[in-house]
């Protein structure tokens, strides 16, 4: 199976939050030519790698022939046991560029990290270039076991997780941003540009968080404070329908309905007679 978020066993973030040792880095400029492939497909990969795609996209395909497409600026996490086939592809058919950083892993907990998933770690990883570029550097001019190469990379991988860290607790602060302006209008896209990512990621973000897309847990949000207002039995139906932002009534009436059954008013009036 390959996938293409935070589902596999291990993601690369709850690895280098372990007790984990990293060893055997290799690091890696390659070259490829349009439609060119590597394979795993006859032997489990034998140790774990990042790589940053520099090309239009690259096709992992497993034995089973589930595929992957990962975009220039994508950092792709390769775990240890994935079989797997990759082809790298520029539309104009000049030479494809990657990185790759190659290590192991030893847990101090015996933790078994080997995994068929390959992992779009980042999506939108153009900043963490020059950082990829430079760490091959220092890789090619210094001994690969220098105490200063082993900090870049240490470092790289810090960053790296820092940024994930970053993107989850942006995606908290445009939930809370949500449940506290419920009485405005609320665009997705002001939401994605909050969270620092387009507006395709955030909704995919959203719902891996929340399981539903931003709208319908906006209108989960609102209907659930609309029944708290009505059965209060103080505020009309037209008044819950203003502070919530509903553009007219009869919609909101549809909506309210559609979500529990029964009109606004039959609600209020169910509530106010179990009182």
């Amino acid at each position: 199976m390959m996938i293409s978020g935070d589902e596999c066993m291990y993601n690369f973030c709850e690895i280098i939050e372990d007790d984990i040792q990293i060893s055997n880095i290799v690091c890696l400029k390659q070259t490829w030519r349009t439609n060119e492939q590597h394979s795993y497909l006859n032997m489990p990969r034998p140790n774990w790698g990042l790589i940053f795609i520099s090309c239009k996209e690259a096709t992992f395909a497993d034995v089973d022939g589930n595929t992957l497409n990962a975009y220039n600026g994508n950092i792709v996490y390769l775990p240890k046991g994935a079989m797997y086939k990759v082809t790298f592809n520029n539309p104009d058919e000049t030479p494809v560029s990657t990185m790759l950083i190659n290590f192991n892993l030893t847990s101090e907990e015996n933790k078994d990290y080997t995994s068929s998933e390959i992992q779009v770690f980042i999506k939108n990883g153009q900043q963490f270039k020059n950082v990829f570029s430079d760490t091959i550097e220092m890789y090619e001019k210094y001994a690969p076991k220098s105490l200063k190469f082993k900090i870049r990379v240490l470092n790289l991988f810090n960053d790296l997780w820092e940024y994930n860290k970053k993107k989850g607790e942006l995606l908290e602060q445009s939930i809370f941003y949500i449940e506290e302006h419920l009485n405005q209008t609320i665009s997705i896209f002001e939401l994605a540009k909050m969270c620092l990512v387009s507006e395709t990621k955030y909704r995919m973000d959203f719902k891996a968080r929340t399981g539903m897309s931003p709208k319908n847990y906006i209108l989960n949000l609102k209907m659930s404070k609309a029944k708290q207002m009505l059965a209060s039995g103080e505020i009309s139906v037209s008044e819950v329908c203003d502070s919530l932002n509903f553009y007219d009534t009869a919609y909101f009436i549809k909506t309210f309905k559609k979500y529990t059954g029964m009109t606004p008013l039959q609600y209020k009036k169910q509530r106010l007679q179990s009182v």
